[in-house]
Parts: structure tokens; sequence; C-alpha cells
């Protein structure tokens, strides 16, 4: 039976949707995308009495539809076709629908005449099938022609679109979208692979959950492309627990796959290898076991792998080396073993590869030089050995070189001045050593420069100060030794400095009264010495100053009473001398200070018993005299004074009206003091305490060194 349907598309379709059936379109190129020849001709199509061919950019679906040009004579009319061009084949007893978008315009009148012939191949004969009139609309708007038909027996079918203008002089048409649909149980199994994975994954429990009577494109996560085949299937951080069914594998036109932030797990069904058309895979951030399936070398036009935090195993399959396409590959933070795979060299396409925090082993193939598109290169954390190849530093997009925490060894050489794009610089937990190079200069877009815990040094060169971009110097833990230069001024954007345990002297330059943007500042464990400058006090954005154990001189400038967001102050250990300043109570975030270890005299200004954020404060083995302020704030602290000049003249009032605040005092210097008595056998002295005034006098009499008892 042949039934025509005029203008009720968009209800056909309401209705195949809501049955939960979707269609598959049997012609190739139906929207005129791919074109060749000279001149140019759509592929998949044969076309004859023609008036002229235009790839016109006015389509109703892609980028392209096909406009031609008409004869007005009606035995030459203009016939499109998919004779010998492609072959179609339907199955019998079903229904279909042929349906094309057309435009012409309204100079063109009611000239226009069209019809459809369904053609079926018999073997060694043809005969035509179906000859239908199709009525043209010509208001110059886009419409849509749709025509119904059964099949009766499974042979071959051609479909030709024959056109000619009725008058002179000859006009054009415009078609596009051109669709021969039929149902198609290729979506069944789209839909039954996605109940699948519902089921296995405790879909009833996941964040937005689907409802399984439903049309698959009513689904959350699920797009569908224009055959009705599922595109994409993004359900990243939606609560999937449990295993991943085979049945993924069925998913045939999926382009994009996003189960990341997830609680899966079992291994990576290997049926992930049929997904042909994929270009993302995202499984990041499960509990995925077993080994990397070599089946995942099929997807040639895989673009991005991310299989990072699992708990994957084994060697990366020699299979990978196929994926012509990719551009990202992270394996992040998983248990692979094994060399990393001289084939990684053969993805020339690769800008990220992350195989951080594995169980890697060997040295870094010099291949990977090969990889000139890279701007990842991460592979810190692995049991890596040897020295960094020198091809890498023909890799001139390099943004990021992260070897922390391996055991490669070798120098910086001059040759890092290649990679002036470079922004993080990682080489901190090796067994590098060596001198940093004065090429170092030329990395001039430098955020993050990490060369901390390892055997480098020498002096830090001047030209550390073009890095004007970076943003965390850490190197610390090393052998560097000379003063800090000035040029460090230079570095206005910096939020770290990391340089305690190295060998630097000389004085702090005054130049670091620059940085406004520094939060942190660790130079513990040199040997820097002079005076700390006031220009410390431009720091405005300061959070944490650690000088301790060096050899700090003359006093502690008032200025440091700039620095409001101080949080932690810690100078002890140093040669520090004169008074703590006042203008310390303005610092209102300081929660630590610690002045131990040093020549500090007077007493601790009342100022900075109102600081409300104060928790510890330090200030053993100094001179301290004089009075003891009042720690007023609510929170619990700690306060220790021991080996000082106080008296208990100093400490009562502190003492009896701090609030929440542990003292340790004992002992001071001008207490607990020994005097020797000496007696003649059988003479009796009498000794007595006077002066007990003091509300914490305590008293303890010994005898050789212990306590008598009740004699307090």
């Amino acid at each position: 039976m042949i039934k025509i349907y005029a203008r009720l598309l968009l209800a056909a379709l309401f209705l195949i949707c809501f049955k939960g059936l979707s269609q598959t379109n049997y012609l190739q190129n139906a929207s005129f995308e791919s074109w060749s020849g000279s001149p140019e001709s759509p592929v998949n199509w044969s076309i004859t009495n023609e008036n002229g061919i235009n790839k016109s950019t006015d389509a109703t679906e892609g980028n392209f539809s096909l406009e031609l040009g008409l004869n007005n004579t009606l035995v030459n009319q203009t016939v499109l076709s998919t004779w010998n061009a492609s072959s179609i084949v339907l199955e019998p007893n079903t229904n279909h629908t042929f349906s094309f978008d057309y435009k012409v315009s309204t100079e063109a009148g009611n000239n226009l005449s069209a019809y459809l012939d369904i053609v079926k191949d018999e073997g060694s004969y043809t005969i035509q099938y179906i000859h239908e009139f199709i009525p043209l609309e010509s208001d110059g708007a886009w419409h849509t022609y749709t025509f119904d038909f059964d099949t009766d027996t499974e042979e071959d079918y051609a479909f030709e679109l024959m056109f000619r203008a009725n008058t002179s002089p000859a006009s054009s048409i415009i078609v596009d979208n051109l669709k021969v649909l039929g149902d198609d149980t290729t979506t069944n199994l789209d839909r039954d692979a996605l109940i699948a994975l519902y089921n296995a994954t405790d879909g009833d429990n996941w964040t937005v959950s689907w409802d399984l009577n439903a049309d698959i494109s009513t689904w959350a996560g699920i797009t569908l492309n224009t055959e009705g085949r599922v595109r994409t299937l993004i359900l990243d951080s939606r609560n999937l627990t449990g295993e991943i069914p085979n049945e993924i594998g069925n998913l045939t036109e999926l382009e994009w796959i996003d189960l990341g932030r997830n609680n899966l797990t079992g291994e990576i069904p290997e049926q992930f290898g049929n997904l042909l058309k994929l270009e993302r895979l995202n499984l990041r951030t499960n509990q995925l076991t077993g080994n990397v399936p070599s089946e995942l070398g099929n997807l040639s036009n895989l673009e991005i792998l991310l299989l990072n935090s699992n708990n994957l195993t084994g060697a990366l399959p020699i299979d990978l080396g196929n994926l012509s396409s990719i551009q990202q590959m992270d394996f992040t933070l998983n248990q692979l073993s094994g060399p990393i795979p001289v084939f990684l060299g053969n993805l020339t396409s690769l800008t990220y590869l992350s195989l951080y925090g594995n169980q890697l082993t060997g040295t870094i193939p010099q291949e990977l030089g090969n990889l000139t598109n890279l701007k990842n290169l991460v592979l810190g954390n692995n049991d890596l050995t040897g020295e960094i190849p020198s091809q890498i530093y023909n890799l001139t997009e390099l943004l990021e070189l992260n070897l922390f925490s391996t055991n490669i060894t070798g120098t910086i050489p001059t040759e890092i001045g290649n990679l002036t794009k470079l922004v993080f610089l990682r080489l901190g937990d090796t067994q590098m050593s060596g001198s940093i190079p004065p090429e170092i200069g030329y990395l001039t877009q430098l955020e993050d420069l990490a060369l901390f815990r390892s055997n480098f040094y020498g002096p830090l060169p001047q030209e550390i100060g073009n890095l004007t971009k970076l943003e965390k110097l850490r190197l610390n833990n090393n052998n560097f030794s000379g003063s800090i230069p000035s040029s460090i001024g230079n570095l206005t954007l910096l939020k770290e400095i990391g340089l305690r345990e190295n060998n630097l002297s000389g004085s702090l330059p005054s130049e670091i009264g620059n940085l406004t943007s520094l939060e942190n500042f660790y130079l513990s464990n040199n040997q820097i010495s002079g005076s700390i400058p006031a220009s410390i006090g431009n720091l405005s954005s300061i959070k944490t100053l650690w000088f301790d154990s060096n050899n700090f001189s003359g006093s502690i400038p008032p200025e440091i009473g700039n620095l409001t967001q101080l949080e932690l102050l810690i100078l002890n250990t140093n040669e520090l001398t004169g008074t703590i300043p006042s203008e310390m109570g303005n610092m209102s975030s300081l929660g630590t200070a610690d002045f131990s270890n040093n020549s500090i005299t007077g007493g601790i200004p009342a100022e900075i018993g109102n600081l409300a954020q104060l928790r510890a404060f330090g200030c053993e083995n100094c001179s301290l005299s004089g009075n003891i302020p009042i720690f007023s704030s609510s929170l619990s602290k700690s306060v220790v004074l021991k080996n000082n000049n106080l008296t208990f003249s100093d400490l009562d009032n502190s003492v009896i009206n701090s609030i929440n605040t542990t003292f340790s005092i004992q002992p001071q210097r001008n207490l607990n003091n020994e005097e020797e008595i000496e007696l003649e056998l059988g003479d009796e002295a009498n000794l007595a305490v006077t002066g007990l005034s003091h509300a914490i006098n305590q008293f303890q009499w010994r005898k050789d060194g212990t306590n008598l008892p009740n004699e307090t």
C-alpha cells in the first residue's frame, strides 16, 4: 500500500519518538556535505541533464545544500539519483519514508514540475516500482516533501528526483536533507545497552535517574544524532555504582562518553573497542581495576582518553600506538607498571600526556621528542631513572614539564632556554644536580619553578629576575649558595618563595619589598645575615614568614607591624637584638609568633596581648625583662617565656588575668638561683622565704636534688 502524508512530518516524528522507536537514514551524503571532482559535484549522487550545479551554503542540515539548474524541455529533465552511486537494500514488507527539503524562488512561480521514481534492481533488468508527482511550493521558503511507501521484496532500490522548468527562462531548485527512513533495530540495541548500564550501575540511586518507559531522547545525559542513534552519553558525577556492562559496546554511533567521577568498579570492558566513532572516552576518578584493554587501539577517531584516578594495573598495551587521532591521554594516579612505551612517540597529534603517579620504571624514551605538538608532559611520581633525553628540549610547544618525585639524574642543560613557552617546570624531589643555567631567564612565561629536594647547587642566577610571570619559586632543600639576587624584586607576581634548607648567605635584598603579592616566604636554615630590611613592611599580602635558623642581626623593624595579613611569624634562632616593636599590635591576623633564641630585650608590648587571633607566642632563651601583657582573646593560647630575665613582678598580672592561656615560664635567670651554704658538722641554719606577696610564688625546698616533703 502506498500513502502520501503531506506536511505531517513533525507529527509522524513525534509519534515515532513517543513509541521509543527511531530510524536510520539509508542514503549516503544525504545533506551534501561531501563534494569531489572538478567541477565539484556531491559524492554518492548521480546528476544528469543538469543546467549547472552549485554548492550552496543555504542549507537545512549541515553546511551545504545542492542547487540544480533546470532545463525547460520535457525530454531532458534534470535527474538527481542514487542510481549507480550507492547501493540501498531495504527489508521486505516494511514501511519506509522518503523525504527531502527544497526551496523554490518566488520568481519561478508555478513553472516547475517534479516527480519521484523509486526503482528496483531485479538483476538482469530494472522496474519502476513507484512514480509519484511532487507538488512544489514556490514562495522562496524551505519546505519538506514526505512520501511513505512499503517494500514487497528485498532488492536494491534506487531513488530518483526528476525536475524541469515548464517555461523559459530556465530556473533552479535548492534541495537538502534527503532521507529514506525505516524502523531500525539498531536503535533498540542502543536502548537495551543503556538499560543494561542503568541496571548494572544502580540507576535508581543515580543523582538523576531515568524513566525507562520513556523515549531515550528524554533521558538525562543522552543526545541522539539525526538517525536517532545515541551520539553522546554524559553521566559524570551521577553516583553510578557497579560495573560497566559489556553491552556498552553496542552503542556503535557513540562519539562521546563521560562516566567520570562515579563509583564504577571492575575492569574496562573490551567492547569499548567496538565504538569506532568514539572521539572522547572519560572514565576518570572511579575504582576501575585490571589492565587497559588492547581493544582501545581500534578507536582510530579517539581524540581524548581520560583514565586517570583509578586502580588500573599492568603495562600500557602496544595497540594504543594505533590511536592516530589522539590528542589527550591521561593515566594519572593508577598502578601502571613497566617502562614508558616507545610507541607513544608515534602519536604525533598528542598535546597532553600524563602518566603521573604510577609505578613506571626505566628511562624516558627519546622518541617522546617526536611529539612536537605536545603542551603537557607529566611523568612525575614514578620510578624513572636516567637523564632527560636531549630531544625533550626540542618540544618548543611545551607548557608543562613535570618530572617531580622521580629518580632521574643529570643537570639542567642550557637547552632549557629553548622551551620559551613553559609555564610549569617541575623537577623537584629528583636526583638531578648542577647549577641553574642563566638560560633559565628565557622562560619568560614561567609561573611555577619547582626544583626543591634535589641536589642542585651553585648561585642563583640574576637572570631569574626575567621571569616576571613567576608565581611560585620553590628551590628549598638543595645546596644553593651565594646571595639572593636583587633581581628577585622584579618578580612582582610571586606568591610563594621557598629557599629554606640551602647554604644561602649575604643579606636579604631590600628589593624584596616589591613583592606585594607574596603570601608565603620560606627562608629557614640558611646563613642569611644583616638586618631584616624595613621594606619587609611592604609585603601587604604576606601570610607566612619563616626566617628562623639564620644569622639575622639588628632590631626587628617596626614596619613589620604593617603586615596585617600575616598569620605566622617565625624569627627564632637568629642574632636579633633590641625590643619587640609595639607596632606588632596592628597585626590583626597574627596567630603564631616565635622570637626564641635571640638576644631580644625589654618587655612584651601590651598591644600584643590584644591580638585577637594569637594562639602561640614564643620568646624563650632571650633576654626579656619588664612587664608581660595580659593576653585577652578568648582563644586557647600557649605562651612560652622560659630562660629570660623575668621576675615574679613581671609575670604576676599577666599570669593571673590572661584568658585561656597556658604559660611556660620556668626557669628564669632571675629566679631559681642556687646558693651554697657551708656548715660545720653539728651547726644549724634557719632558711626562710620572705616577700611572698606575688600570687604565683611557689617554692619547693630540696636537699641533694630531692624534694623535701611538706617543705613548700
